[in-house]
């Protein structure tokens, strides 16, 4: 379930990382090589290409009080540069600084997908430094890393986080020669757009500006106008469609699926088609076990439309595997045959292929374990990224199965206090 809630989060908070949202179409670049910036070919500089800086961070800039004694007060922050572009203008007086607020996962994934910057900083002499969000990457605040408690899951937040980069600015102006006087604009894609909006306003003293592509900061209750928690889910099915390359019959299959797995599930011989079917490791035992099925399923899906890219990317996956161009496209060809809706075992076979995509994208698995993430990395982050949520980034999410082609499931904004509840007390 914890999987299900990260996909349901992460469909608002996630977002683009190079021109604006993933599901821009632009010419497929064909597959990343080793070195090279998936998103512009291989004249791109790369995290390889930078200099890393760590930089010391107050665990707490909020308060005075006592700190876990995991820690000393202090923390190392992941900081990278680059300063090939930054040009110098006479006088001790150097271009400007353009500064990424690192959002949750590994900062170089973010070095090698900002595309935005890379392409404006020769333009504008600029100076690039991304920042890496504590509790992410290499950032970590304590020592027990594999220690997620909620005394040590406190320190994880926007302030904080917000807090860190306005810290690092400071340093950065004071102590690297040129850049005091050097104007900074912020830059973010998804929960990092947020922060970069976000920094603008509450440390305008910090930077001039900030470009933030897919940050839906208007993306809660109580906005005007209403967010409308049915809007991603409606999107991301847009991608299966024929508008946006996918086989015609995709949709609707895929909207088959969540009936016949809802019947099937309901005898033994049903359970064990659906593990047949699906290539299971194990069959699922019962309908409970089913619905985390179908929370898998759809995990898959919008984490591919999420990152449905013309070009092949590590991004989605931490780093670890490879989608290739238009994953939904890619999966909705296990889905192509407008008879499958009538045919409930031909149609869960071609959805393990269409998941396959996803989960299996380095062709080795020889079954799937429905209960689990596509990588390690992905699961830990997702526990970080649920903290965050359930602390202070609620945003609507459901499908209703009309408007997009998931299983219904309303937004009940009860049920997802219930769930954060669970997860963390």
């Amino acid at each position: 379930r914890a999987m299900a809630v990260r996909a349901a989060l992460a469909v608002l908070a996630l977002g683009a990382l190079a021109h604006a949202a993933p599901r821009l179409r632009r010419p497929a670049l064909g597959v990343a090589k080793p070195g090279m910036t998936e998103t512009f070919g291989s004249n791109t500089p790369t995290s390889a290409n930078c200099t890393l800086k760590w930089v010391t961070q107050r665990l707490d800039h909020l308060s005075s009080a006592d700190v876990p004694r995991t820690s000393d007060g202090t923390f190392q922050q992941r900081v990278f540069y680059y300063d090939g572009y930054w040009s110098d203008l006479g006088d001790g007086v150097r271009g400007p600084i353009f500064f990424y607020t690192g959002n949750e996962a590994d900062v170089t994934l973010y070095i090698n997908s900002s595309g935005l910057m890379w392409e404006n900083a020769k333009e504008f002499g600029a100076l690039l430094v991304w920042a890496e969000h504590r509790f992410f990457g290499e950032t970590q605040p304590f020592k027990d890393v594999d220690d997620l408690s909620v005394k040590h899951l406190a320190y994880l937040s926007v302030e904080q986080a917000l807090a860190d980069y306005a810290s690092l600015l400071f340093n950065i102006r004071q102590t690297l020669p040129g850049a005091a006087d050097s104007p900074v604009v912020a830059f973010g894609g998804s929960y990092g757009g947020m922060l970069a909006s976000w920094f603008r306003m509450k440390y305008p003293s910090a930077v001039v500006g900030a470009i933030a592509a897919s940050a839906p900061i208007w993306a809660f209750e109580g906005e005007d106008p209403p967010v409308d928690p049915y809007g991603f889910n409606a999107v991301a099915t847009r991608d299966a469609t024929p508008a946006a390359g996918a086989a015609e019959a995709c949709v609707d299959n895929t909207r088959a699926v969540w009936g016949w797995l809802d019947a099937l599930g309901t005898s033994d011989d049903g359970l064990q088609t659906i593990g047949e079917a699906m290539s299971l490791c194990s069959a699922p035992t019962s309908s409970a076990e089913v619905t985390t099925l179908k929370y898998w399923i759809e995990t898959a899906w919008v984490y591919e439309a999420m990152g449905d890219y013309p070009y092949s990317s590590s991004y989605l996956l931490n780093g670890d595997g490879m989608l290739p161009p238009y994953p939904v496209a890619a999966s909705c060809e296990y889905l192509k045959d407008p008879t499958l809706a009538k045919r409930p075992k031909a149609l869960l076979e071609g959805m393990a292929g269409a998941v396959g995509v996803y989960y299996n994208n380095s062709g080795t698995l020889e079954c799937f374990d429905f209960d689990a993430f596509v990588n390690e990395q992905s699961q830990i982050d997702d526990t970080l990224w649920n903290w965050l949520y359930c602390t202070e980034m609620i945003m609507p999410s459901g499908s209703n199965g009309e408007t997009d082609m998931f299983f219904k499931e309303p937004w009940v904004l009860a049920a997802t206090v219930a769930g954060c509840k669970a997860e963390f007390g």
